[in-house]
């Protein structure tokens, strides 16, 4: 996996700090680690919720397993800025079907205000 292409941070109501956290990265394809099926090369969105936790001078992200979700949001045949941005618009215009997507499988409760980074 490539960095990050984008990233957003919505806070989590009665969540302990929690915010559900979008990432938008590029992925060369392959087979998926846990079910052995096929990724293609795309464009992929991960939405998992993390706790932001500062320890002293570091900020660390706690995290558990199966909690998120991943979803291909554009296959393509190569990376590029065109496709990139094309990726990110689709995102951006989904955002709110991707977070109640979330809510329906994890039942929790949302505040929509977007996190400052």
């Amino acid at each position: 996996m490539s960095a990050s292409l984008w990233e957003k941070r919505i806070p989590i109501k009665n969540g302990n700090g929690h915010v559900l956290e979008f990432t938008l990265k590029y992925t060369k394809g392959g087979t998926h680690y846990a079910t052995y099926k096929p990724v293609p090369r795309s464009y992929r969105l991960n939405v998992i919720p993390v706790k932001i936790v500062q320890m002293g001078r570091y900020t660390m992200r706690e995290f558990g397993a199966f909690t998120g979700f991943n979803a291909t949001i554009l296959e393509v045949n190569r990376q590029s800025k065109k496709q990139a941005e094309k990726a990110i618009a689709i995102v951006e215009s989904k955002l709110e079907e991707y977070t109640d997507y979330w809510i329906f499988h994890h039942g929790h409760q949302f505040q929509k205000e977007q996190v400052a980074k």
